[in-house]
């Protein structure tokens, strides 16, 4: 079993609390003297043993690996002293509001977050490679897409005042909300990973120790 590191926004952290995320899409970023047609004899969804054997590594892990999830963050406005490389109490910007919390009243961003600052950790079941636009509805609801709270359509990521009428539909804003428009319509391919939340020592919120 190996650890990866792994980004997610608010609204993402948030759904993979809930329960409602169990499944990520990451670029694929390929060699940079990789041939063109590399991917021309792959099928989409072919589980990552019996693809690219030994050519191209997930840098998320093989199944039964595990991604610690890196999300903003703050030390605690209740902590004393400060031991420069941790642990100590820390609030995260997915659940709390750094005008009560935090220190300074600042947020430090998810790419500096170290290990022992992590409340999330995820086992990964299952890495297959696909095209993005080849996600299916039930995926697209696994990747943590939500209803309206007042009409039953799918939330638009990019315009609150719009809705969407499919979760691929929602997903695909949600996409364009992170990575811009333009990479939705480039369909590129991507690592698909299916995960669980661990819980207990594994998985836990890091406020029980404030």
């Amino acid at each position: 079993m190996v650890e990866h590191p792994i980004l997610f926004s608010g609204p993402m952290v948030r759904a993979i609390l809930e329960g409602r995320k169990t499944q990520t899409r990451r670029v694929i970023k390929f060699p940079k003297h990789s041939p063109k047609n590399l991917m021309l004899d792959i099928i989409p969804g072919t589980p990552l043993k019996a693809w690219w054997a030994g050519r191209i590594k997930c840098p998320y892990g093989q199944p039964g690996d595990r991604l610690w999830v890196r999300e903003t963050w703050a030390p605690a406005a209740n902590c004393q002293e400060y031991p420069p490389d941790g642990p100590y109490p820390v609030i995260f910007k997915a659940s709390d509001t750094p005008a009560d919390f935090s220190v300074d009243g600042r947020w430090r961003p998810s790419i500096h977050m170290p290990r022992w600052a992590c409340r999330l950790v995820l086992e990964v079941a299952s890495v297959r490679v696909e095209r993005l636009q080849d996600i299916s509805e039930e995926d697209a609801k696994a990747e943590g897409v939500e209803m309206q709270s007042d009409r039953p359509c799918w939330v638009n990521y990019l315009d609150s005042d719009d809705w969407a009428n499919t979760a691929r539909e929602s997903f695909s804003t949600l996409w364009g909300s992170v990575y811009g428009r333009a990479l939705w319509y480039a369909n590129p391919w991507v690592w698909v990973i299916t995960f669980s939340k661990l819980g207990g020592k594994h998985g836990h919120d890091q406020r029980s120790r404030i």
